[in-house]
């Protein structure tokens, strides 16, 4: 029998287990290995104070072997509860969108059991002892499709081509309008650009089987599941230099990664629209998808959970 793992996580605006952390909690579940989770809702420092009660109870109500926090601040609550080993997950903005968040996760990481970084980038601003373990992708969701037959499907007109902002066009670190400056610069009538407006993640696959390149120009990132989630679709991609797309992607036909400016990107989207399928499926099938990331995972809580006995 498998550990008996606990995810405590920040729930989303819809007060949801996030898209990220779900796959992974079901790739865990598809290994037989027993999860369950707990969200911390509402909004600002306050709310996980609010959550400690509730917290304690769902530990009380079940034995848990080790407990998995997602996002630094989400530890807050175990802090005064902790009972079992426990790690945590930095997810790219707990050490990047400042300097006290980055304070504050070299702390949580100084007390957790073991760390989770998705990227060598993420490991040297923790500098700390830590893991990499990228989050996976479920290549049985996301694999290629008919890309005419996903444009009617959208309503996309299929004489031109679509360009996939496939990130929320208000979040200020994916920095929406470096894409529609390069766009601007691309200066083709036959491409149009595509945002995403209330669109589940279960819907994803279809808008990245219709688009014809995958456009990402955050300013940061930890390891952009939107990224992997194109290439498993064969999708090509044009992306600023940020996470793990350089180590991880760079060589792989159909990615084309920018530096932070409209032309370098322009250049990219201009290359991208060249290809009509990337190569990058094998990549994630081999390497990054869900099933290879669970395997890591569980080897990692079976290491803590011996040490800790």
């Amino acid at each position: 029998m498998g550990p008996r793992v606990l995810f405590i996580s920040k729930g989303t605006n819809r007060s949801a287990l996030s898209p990220i952390i779900r796959s992974q909690l079901n790739s865990l579940l598809e290994s037989n290995i027993k999860v369950d989770h707990f969200l911390i809702n509402g909004k600002g420092l306050n709310s996980y104070f609010k959550s400690i009660p509730s917290l304690s109870r769902k530990l009380r109500s079940k034995k848990y072997d080790i407990v998995h926090i997602h996002f630094s601040y989400s530890a807050i609550p175990y802090l005064f509860l902790r009972k079992k080993p426990w790690i945590v997950s930095f997810m790219g903005s707990d050490l990047k969108r400042s300097k006290l968040n980055l304070i504050f996760s070299k702390l949580i990481s100084y007390m957790a059991n073991a760390s989770i970084v998705k990227s060598n980038e993420m490991k040297d601003l923790l500098n700390r002892p830590c893991q990499i373990i990228p989050n996976g992708v479920d290549v049985s969701k996301f694999k290629p499709i008919n890309k005419i037959e996903a444009k009617s499907q959208l309503g996309w007109d299929i004489t031109k081509k679509q360009l996939l902002f496939a990130a929320n066009a208000k979040r200020p670190e994916k920095n929406f309008k470096l894409t529609t400056d390069a766009l601007a610069l691309l200066s083709r009538n036959d491409v149009e650009l595509k945002t995403l407006v209330n669109v589940a993640h279960d819907e994803m696959p279809i808008y990245m089987g219709g688009a014809d390149v995958v456009v990402l120009s955050s300013k940061y990132e930890g390891s952009p599941n939107v990224v992997k989630e194109a290439l498993a679709c064969n999708r090509p991609v044009a992306c600023t230099d940020v996470g793990d797309v350089r180590e991880n992607f760079e060589d792989i036909e159909g990615v084309y990664i920018a530096s932070h400016t409209a032309d370098s990107l322009m250049v990219c989207i201009k290359s991208a629209l060249s290809h009509s399928d990337s190569k990058g499926r094998e990549y994630i099938i081999n390497y990054l998808s869900n099933a290879t990331i669970s395997e890591k995972l569980v080897s990692l809580y079976e290491h803590i959970i011996d040490e800790n006995k």
